[in-house]
């Protein structure tokens, strides 16, 4: 009964035929189901970029600064100068380079498609040994994230431990008597020392374990440019 009750009913149903998709409407439409897949496809592109392009630039000694805002770029270059001062040679070209790269994962100054992008480069940056160094705002955070950090002696922490693996920028000597002058800050008349900036941050290295002589040589370097800018601290 109910069959037959069905059957009429779909028999007296006016069907009102397909109506086409404008483009826009079909764009649209596209974009809603497969959204996911080309945000997914762009990130891994972008760690594909990064890496190719980290094999064809030398490497000098190279610093992670990771946190919610930029730091000026005359900070930057300051701190890039001062720390030079402090290295070697590592590729034979003449020249000692100290590069501080910034990684800027959440806060004012940034979207969401910005913080994707800077979380990208930063794997990416950090796949290998030739970022040694990490400056950062939040250094729990970033060790529970990333776990790229070791002890200072370079021995790695175990699974869940952070105790130690960094130091105060403050309880660093030779970091507080870097020379950074001052500069003003964006859209202000104020004047800050950049010293004064970089007050709250922490200092870290990471721990590598090869066998390798090509990077344990590379890796040396590093070692020796990590105890000359920690020295004292505690």
């Amino acid at each position: 009964m109910g069959s037959e009750y069905l059957k009429k009913l779909a028999k007296n149903q006016v069907i009102e035929p397909k109506r086409e998709l404008t483009p826009k409407e079909k764009r649209l439409n596209w974009w809603y189901y497969h959204k996911g897949h080309v945000a997914l496809g762009l990130v891994g592109l972008l760690i594909a970029a990064w890496m190719v392009w980290d094999l064809f630039i030398d490497r000098p000694y190279r610093m992670a600064y990771v946190g919610s805002y930029y730091l000026p770029d005359d900070t930057v270059e300051a701190l890039e100068d001062q720390l030079s001062a402090l290295g070697q040679d590592i590729n034979g070209d003449g020249q000692v380079l100290v590069s501080v790269d910034q990684y800027i994962i959440s806060g004012e100054d940034i979207d969401v498609q910005s913080n994707m992008a800077s979380q990208v480069r930063l794997i990416a940056d950090s796949s290998d040994y030739h970022m040694f160094y990490y400056l950062m705002e939040d250094p729990a955070a970033f060790q529970e994230s990333c776990e790229l950090l070791a002890y200072p002696d370079g021995s790695l922490p175990q699974e869940g431990e952070t105790e130690g693996l960094w130091y105060a920028w403050e309880d660093c000597p030779v970091l507080t008597g870097l020379k950074l002058g001052s500069v003003e800050l964006e859209d202000s008349l104020v004047t800050i020392q950049s010293q004064q900036l970089l007050s709250g941050l922490s200092i870290g290295r990471r721990g590598v374990v090869t066998e390798d002589p090509e990077a344990l040589e590379t890796l040396a370097a590093y070692e020796a440019l990590w105890q000359a800018i920690t020295a004292g601290a505690g």
